[in-house]
């Protein structure tokens, strides 16, 4: 039977279901799937969303260091054909995998970039170009990740796009259990008026843009009352938020938000606001039929390729009054409104946990199809 590890340096919860769905398919096709992670941060312990998998190995030690910008956390990857890993830089044990004399094959999975580097011409990024030749296959967050790699000079044919998503099925499943009463209980205590409302989902950072959000909601609020912002998440930034939000009109901060809370709250929205770095809360947005508004800022994930402007969302300067410009338009335009819902309801069908599982248990088919090498 051949083993294959995929090690992360955490366990965020949305990614439990992928890898239990990983594990049964690979399982199922005579392939023994293990996975081992170390711990989060001090500062991403704030999130609140670690996840739990009881069948899952951990690391012998987690050590940050140089305000977590250096990580180390060493494992065993003795007797695997197959050993997946990030390849973020500071990552350090995992720049050791990359030994030319390993006896097993070793994949990177993620982006081939740092999406949230401000030059491409960096020493970090000229390391991180060469550490994506290292590998012997790719398991791309997206077409955009696949591209970037590719680009790099590594073989297209040894690439797998997973499509990188969450557990939408549940989402929707969540969604459709919302009833009538709860919904109009939320709006009418909340004073949020349907058509009028956006939502931020997401953890609390200086990244994700939320004074530009801020600025840009105070705008549009001056200009239609009716307006609300629910802010759904916590971190860092949580004394901005909760500031705003006890301070300013129309603003609610819900705090960190789970199963049929955060379901409730998607479905008392319209849309969503987004306007820094995007991640994966462009997926839970479509999977609840909401658009994206966004901004042109530096740091977007590779989910970013998933916004098409003008059909499920828009994509706009990095600035406040941009910003508000995007959100009045489309209050102001209940069918257009409608038309993008409908988009991206439509395209977060295809953005699933299940596909993605389905895209990863086949390319690690493919990845040991295609191996030279004899695990140690």
């Amino acid at each position: 039977m051949k083993r294959v590890l995929f090690a992360e340096r955490r366990l965020p919860h949305y990614r439990v279901s992928l890898l239990e769905s990983v594990r049964e398919k690979l399982g199922a096709r005579g392939v023994a799937f293990d996975f081992i992670h170390g711990d989060p941060s001090p500062a991403e312990l704030v999130r609140q969303d670690e996840g739990q998998l009881l069948w899952a190995l951990r690391m012998r030690q987690t050590r940050y260091a140089l305000g977590d910008r250096l990580v180390w956390q060493p494992f065993d990857v003795d007797g695997y054909d197959l050993v997946i890993v990030g390849q973020e830089n500071r990552l350090l044990y995992n720049h050791w995998l990359c030994r030319p004399w390993r006896r097993f094959d070793l994949a990177f999975f993620g982006h081939g970039m740092n999406f949230a580097a401000r030059h491409t011409n960096t020493l970090r990024e000229r390391f991180k170009r060469f550490t994506t030749r290292q590998a012997d296959w790719w398991f791309a967050y997206t077409a955009l990740s696949k591209t970037i790699v590719e680009q790099v000079g590594f073989a297209p044919q040894r690439i797998t796009v997973v499509n990188n998503a969450t557990d939408t099925s549940t989402l929707r499943a969540q969604l459709a259990s919302v009833s009538n009463a709860e919904l109009e209980a939320l709006r009418s205590g909340r004073h949020l008026t349907p058509g009028k409302t956006g939502l931020f989902l997401g953890s609390l950072y200086a990244d994700k843009g939320l004074e530009l959000l801020l600025d840009a909601a105070a705008i549009v609020h001056a200009a239609d009352p009716q307006f609300s912002l629910v802010i759904v998440g916590d971190g860092p930034a949580r004394d901005v938020v909760a500031n705003a939000a006890a301070t300013m009109p129309g603003v609610h901060w819900l705090g960190a938000l789970r199963g049929r809370d955060k379901a409730l709250a998607m479905a008392a929205s319209d849309f969503m606001l987004m306007p820094g770095a995007v991640g994966l809360s462009i997926v839970d947005g479509f999977a609840g039929g909401l658009p994206l508004l966004c901004t042109q800022s530096p740091g977007h994930g590779p989910e970013i390729a998933y916004l098409q402007p003008g059909q499920n969302g828009a994509l706009t300067a990095p600035t406040s009054a941009a910003f508000a410009a995007a959100i009045s338009q489309l209050l102001q335009a209940p069918d257009l409104l409608g038309h993008w819902r409908e988009n991206a309801r439509v395209d977060g069908l295809r953005l699933s946990v299940e596909a993605m599982a389905e895209r990863f248990a086949g390319g690690i088919e493919d990845a040991l199809s295609a191996s030279q090498r004899r695990p140690g």
